[in-house]
């Protein structure tokens, strides 16, 4: 097979790419597009800051392989799908599975003395070409379409995902050696001597119980009443706010699990955001077991801006064992997490890229308040909503001004990508919780259902 040489003109290619430069007259040439949507094109592109392969693909509904033609030929390159031309797998976790979907390159085969390698992004391909060239030796570019190329990592190297998504936090920061034997056995050991003490001294042992019971919520109404009472406090806003001059890209976490309904709520909802969708990125996550979820999947058409990842088999099933696997395909600069009950205020995600722009590096997690839409229903929603809104609005805010660290919920999360290393414990059953130390309190409204 004869491979073209990658050649210098990577950069100029990036460049080109954002601004319109061999793409949009080489598409034009080709019929594909016309010249005024070219133009349309171009100038979204440089509104945006998008490459410009992007905003054909996502805007405009030009196939991603019909891109991946034309950026090959304007680079001399071999245009390859390894999905039929499978890679050799030694090279491919030499490399590292995870690695390859961050950068979006893939070592695919050695012919002739040189490495092949695959990208949808030649100016990927130039910015570790040394590295690679290091690793591997003398190395060529190839090009590939990015679905192609993840699809290949996921089908060869998804247990390998799977597995790193259990192991991210380190052992010693995990729950997953701990023996629930020996919990039983402690608890039960405690159990029969709580009993034993009952028996043989019942008034010191129920005054003692008492006793304790006042202080901890003696203690526990004091932290309240004092977070409360400064949470109330008025902070006048930042003199420096400012407003991004480029919106980023934000992907969006979304763990389904029997879900049947995707098409009448989640969709709906979502289609409600007032950002871009060439800057949204919604990647629906669900188990290879969940027959239901993926079924519901089969029949409902996504948007170009939604895809559905697909967590391989483990040796658990968790929550944060699934955002941690997903982790690996997301695209944006902020990462975060929705519920598929949840239903975001359509400006949720613009006022979270303006918190991300003015809060200080200090800060790595952004928690948005969540609401009942429901209050009126009932005694009990009202109850909840009551709760809710004492925590979210009063306590929490509080606490953030007291330096304290803050309980993290188990959705509207978002963390910067390069500083987010897991969602939580892959082993813990149900929401990350306090993982991180430091975080910032921004007031976004979510009704969730």
């Amino acid at each position: 097979m004869a491979l073209g040489h990658a050649n210098r003109q990577v950069d100029r290619g990036l460049a080109d790419a954002r601004h319109g430069g061999f793409l949009s007259p080489a598409l034009v040439s080709r019929g594909l597009v016309s010249d005024e949507l070219a133009n349309a094109a171009t100038v979204k592109a440089q509104r945006l800051g998008l490459a410009l392969d992007d905003v054909y693909a996502r805007s405009f509904a030009v196939s991603p392989l019909s891109i991946a033609q034309t950026v090959a030929n304007h680079h001399g390159a071999q245009i390859i799908n390894p999905l039929e031309d499978v890679p050799d797998l030694a090279l491919v976790r030499q490399f590292e599975p995870a690695k390859c979907l961050q950068h979006g390159i893939m070592p695919w085969r050695q012919i002739g003395g040189d490495t092949i390698v695959l990208t949808a992004r030649p100016s990927q391909f130039m910015r570790h070409e040394a590295a690679l060239a290091g690793r591997f030796g003398r190395i060529r570019m190839a090009v590939t379409t990015e679905d192609q190329l993840a699809q290949t990592v996921t089908r060869y190297c998804g247990h390998v995902l799977a597995q790193e998504a259990e192991n991210k936090v380190p052992a010693a920061e995990s729950c997953r050696d701990w023996n629930p034997r020996f919990a039983l056995i402690c608890g039960a050991l405690a159990l029969l001597g709580a009993m034993a003490l009952a028996i043989a001294t019942p008034q010191v042992f129920f005054a003692a119980l008492t006793g304790w019971a006042i202080i901890v919520l003696a203690l526990h109404t004091a932290l309240k009443a004092t977070a409360a009472y400064i949470g109330w406090r008025n902070v006048p806003p930042s003199p420096h706010s400012v407003v991004p001059a480029r919106l980023p890209v934000i992907t969006m976490l979304v763990p389904l699990y029997n879900e049947t309904a995707i098409a009448e709520h989640l969709l709906t909802r979502l289609k409600a955001l007032d950002y871009p969708r060439e800057l949204l990125d919604v990647c629906l996550v669900l188990e290879a077991d969940d027959a239901t979820t993926r079924e519901t999947l089969g029949r409902t058409t996504l948007p170009t801006w939604m895809r559905a990842i697909v967590v391989p088999k483990g040796t658990i099933k968790t929550k944060p064992r699934a955002l941690n696997y997903a982790l690996n395909f997301a695209r944006g600069a902020i990462i975060g997490i929705w519920d598929a009950e949840d239903a975001p205020a359509p400006d949720q995600l613009h006022i979270a890229a303006n918190h991300f722009a003015n809060c200080g590096h200090d800060v790595v997690c952004l928690q948005g308040t969540l609401d009942y839409y429901n209050a009126s229903a009932n005694w009990l929603t009202r109850c909840f909503t009551i709760e809710y809104a004492s925590w979210f609005r009063v306590i929490l805010p509080g606490l953030q001004k007291l330096g304290l660290v803050i309980p993290l919920g188990g959705t509207t999360l978002f963390s910067g990508a390069m500083r987010l290393r897991f969602w939580a414990d892959g082993t813990h059953i149900t929401s990350p919780k306090m993982p991180i130390l430091a975080f910032g309190w921004p007031d976004m409204g979510i009704a969730p259902n």
